[in-house]
């Protein structure tokens, strides 16, 4: 519907859910559309946190204000590679598309709060830290009770000591 924002979220590295386009649209400021998506962007953002599309500076668009010394320019792109985004699956039957949640950073602490709110079933402490180290990322599990899998939809490289889980009953592989 025109005139309504999407609500896509955009985790900051501190691991914050934002409403980029939304809060800069509340708070006022100049909002751009997203060429991809369509997300609301605040004028000058570089990324878009809903798709990651660097959006083509039109002729005449706000150029980006350089920061002074010590202060951090949010609408800055982030480091090369540094951006990654994480789609939640819905259950069988659940019916619902969810929109993918964008995070930025060279390590990003996931949890409860920044990945699925109302999802008990994961931690809201760390559950997993995604980290970005040259030009691959890696996701390592922080839970105490060590939940954080990834499924094996393609041929994977195993480690002495990766854990692999056949139905209910785990695994430790050692060769």
């Amino acid at each position: 519907m025109k005139g309504t924002l999407p609500e896509a979220p955009f985790v900051s590295p501190g691991g914050q859910v934002h409403l980029a386009g939304v809060a800069a649209a509340a708070a006022g400021a100049a909002v751009q559309s997203c060429p991809k998506c369509g997300y609301p962007m605040a004028r000058g953002m570089q990324v878009c946190p809903n798709c990651g599309t660097s959006p083509v500076k039109a002729a005449g668009a706000d150029p980006v204000q350089k920061s002074r010394p010590g202060t951090i320019n949010p609408w800055a792109t982030p480091q090369e590679g540094s951006f990654c985004t994480l789609k939640p699956l819905p259950w069988q039957g659940e019916g619902i598309d969810h929109a993918p949640i964008s995070y930025s950073g060279a390590q990003i602490a996931l949890n409860r709060s920044n990945t699925d709110p109302n999802n008990q079933s994961i931690t809201s402490n760390v559950q997993a830290e995604l980290s970005y180290e040259d030009g691959a990322w890696y996701l390592e599990d922080k839970s105490s009770q060590q939940t954080t899998y990834i499924h094996a939809g393609r041929r994977m490289k195993l480690q002495p000591g990766d854990i692999i889980i056949l139905g209910n009953r785990r695994f430790e592989f050692k060769g």
